[in-house]
């Protein structure tokens, strides 16, 4: 019983409509979505295109969306691949409160499109440390879903499940680490 409520202790204000905690950079939702059966990645991408769409129809330019395709390994090969399947999401710095426009037919429209295609398997509530995300960083990371422009993505990653970086603003201590890095993750 203890735990149970210490449970509900934790998961109370996750659910509650409250106002985020104090955040020092840019708050974000990051989300895992799966492609039903019967939907497709396209679907999806039409989907998240009219939902950043909405935002601007309605004022709303200060936020991004964008997703990054899921890097899969085979166990057996060890080999490397963008899952169908699988995709993550953000929403960087999406608005709340007064700033959060109504909903409407378009709304319900492309909320429809992401519901004809996946189901969110999970998602989180972030606070991106000041500095690390840029638009740029949002350009990069959305053309690691373009197969002819993954490979010219240097300083961004296209995400493997256990790691999210959205802007490398580190210096690699050397040059050949930073190559080493870029090779083993496919850039190069």
């Amino acid at each position: 019983m203890r735990t149970l409520l210490l449970l509900s202790a934790f998961l109370t204000p996750v659910f509650a409509q409250s106002s985020a905690p104090a955040c020092e950079g840019v708050m974000a939702t990051v989300r895992i979505s799966e492609i039903k059966a019967g939907g497709s990645m396209d679907g999806f991408m039409k989907a998240m295109a009219a939902h950043k769409a909405w935002y601007r129809s309605h004022g709303v330019m200060d936020n991004e969306i964008f997703g990054a395709p899921i890097v899969i390994r085979d166990e057996k090969t060890h080999a490397r691949s963008y899952s169908d399947k699988e995709i993550m999401t953000y929403h960087v710095n999406p608005p709340s409160g007064d700033r959060d426009p109504k909903q409407d037919d378009a709304y319900a429209a492309f909320v429809k499109l992401y519901r004809d295609n996946s189901d969110i398997k999970v998602a989180y509530n972030v606070c991106l440390p000041k500095g690390s995300f840029t638009r740029r960083a949002a350009s990069s990371l959305a053309s690691c879903s373009n197969p002819s422009l993954r490979r010219t993505v240097v300083r961004s990653i296209c995400l493997d499940i256990s790691v999210i970086i959205l802007s490398v603003n580190v210096k690699p201590a050397s040059e050949s680490d930073g190559a080493m890095a870029e090779a083993h993750l496919g850039l190069r």
